[in-house]
């Protein structure tokens, strides 16, 4: 189970639920991520805007990419097929709203659903 507190500012993360698939970024993540995925050299370059196209435009270069894609593409083909894929960057308020209310289960992240999981089972 994966809870906010868990997640470092050197990992990247990807969530589901339900409706969009997101890839939470770290602020310090090895360059050869933001190179790979973004195109670019720094956390600060991130653009949140760049298209799934612009993400995989090199994948058959990259074992990194491929992998990757190929769990989007499992989740949208076992899941949900119309689902987007959404940036989340660490430290912007935005995602950071957009995290806690996908560790639902997480009680110190989201204090909308004080349930202990184990109890509801």
């Amino acid at each position: 189970m994966l809870e906010r507190a868990n997640m470092q500012h050197h990992g990247i993360y990807m969530l589901f639920n339900s409706y969009s698939i997101s890839v939470y970024v770290g602020r310090q993540c090895d360059p050869y991520y933001y190179e790979e995925l973004f195109k670019v050299s720094s956390f600060g370059e991130i653009d949140k805007s760049i298209s799934e196209d612009e993400i995989f435009a090199n994948m058959a270069e990259s074992n990194y990419l491929t992998a990757l894609n190929s769990i989007i593409q499992q989740i949208r083909y076992t899941r949900q097929p119309f689902c987007e894929l959404q940036i989340l960057l660490a430290g912007e308020n935005d995602s950071e709203a957009a995290v806690q209310s996908m560790c639902i289960i997480d009680e110190n992240a989201n204090q909308r659903y004080k349930i202990d999981y184990n109890k509801f089972i």
